[in-house]
């Protein structure tokens, strides 16, 4: 339990490093940061497969995704144009989160401790081609942020 606040506690910080950092380099290495640290978190919990599903997928997406981005660009940009917008936004998520994990905490019955069964969560996603919808959707998710960055990153400065 004390692992799993600790994790979340700076999975936090790096999501706040996210939205507070102008450099997209490593604004994109805080994320996957935020997603190593999810899977390490539900990895203290016992939920082996989720745990894995989440370093695999998130941070792997996420670290392909930001290396496509420092290649495109040619210069690295600040995306977040004012710092305090990037500090309100990043102080109200911690504080919406932090709550969010002492109103869980607080509430009789919603936090217990399962053993996860990975065959049974196998099971779901593989059944009625669960895992293949998921998988499709991540890849349109990446493929609309590429064309994104190239579109809006890549063009402008070809043409600047």
């Amino acid at each position: 339990m004390e692992a799993f606040v600790l994790l979340m506690g700076l999975a936090t910080a790096f999501a706040a490093a996210v939205l507070w950092d102008p450099d997209i380099v490593r604004a994109a290495s805080s994320l996957v940061m935020v997603f190593l640290l999810t899977g390490f978190a539900l990895l203290s919990l016992g939920a082996w497969f989720v745990g894995a599903m989440q370093v695999l997928l998130g941070a792997g997406a996420v670290a392909i995704l930001a290396l496509y981005a420092a290649i495109t660009s040619k210069k690295r940009k600040e995306v977040l144009r004012s710092r305090s917008a990037g500090t309100i936004a990043a102080l109200a998520l911690s504080v919406l989160g932090i709550s969010m994990g002492f109103l869980t905490l607080n509430t009789p019955g919603t936090f217990t401790f399962y053993s996860s069964d990975a065959s049974k969560i196998a099971e779901v996603l593989f059944e009625d081609v669960g895992l293949t919808v998921a998988l499709s959707v991540l890849l349109i998710v990446a493929l609309i942020a590429s064309a994104y960055i190239v579109r809006y990153v890549f063009l402008r400065e070809v043409r600047a």
